[in-house]
């Protein structure tokens, strides 16, 4: 009980204060930012435009999860597009779950790394060429912490 003989004391506002440093410093770890998807991948892919949809707009399933950042590339390879959508979780945990519960379509597929969820969508590559893309993007995708 030495906190509470610190208030008793009249110390209160260092306990507050305390307190508060404590809870802002923890919160830190929980800030999850995408880090910049690579510019080209092996086997000749060129990443093309960037840009960062409203959160609004993401998927109700992962939107419950609580996403802090959703970036959106394309990476094209002669007549080939690939979509990714990169979502920055508030943990590794979160990215974990949010990789539990997205719901695969055709021609789409997901990993996670670190606090980052990518989804992988073409509609020009068959499903054994995506594989291989988001197998090539995740060995080249920088650490998000």
């Amino acid at each position: 009980m030495l906190w509470w003989s610190v208030v008793r004391r009249g110390h209160s506002a260092f306990v507050l204060a305390l307190g508060l440093s404590l809870a802002a410093c923890g919160g830190l770890r929980y800030r999850t930012l995408v880090p910049a998807p690579p510019e080209t991948l092996d086997g000749g892919w060129k990443r093309i435009g960037l840009e960062t949809p409203p959160l609004e707009q993401a998927p109700d399933e992962l939107r419950a999860l609580g996403p802090r950042q959703w970036v959106r590339t394309s990476y094209t390879r002669a007549a080939s597009i690939v979509r990714v959508d990169l979502f920055g979780m508030p943990s590794d945990t979160s990215a974990f779950e949010a990789r539990q519960k997205w719901r695969s379509q055709p021609g789409a597929l997901a990993f996670h790394k670190g606090g980052v969820l990518a989804v992988c969508s073409s509609e020009t590559e068959p499903v054994r060429q995506l594989i291989e893309f988001s197998q090539t993007l995740e060995r080249a995708w920088p650490s998000a912490r």
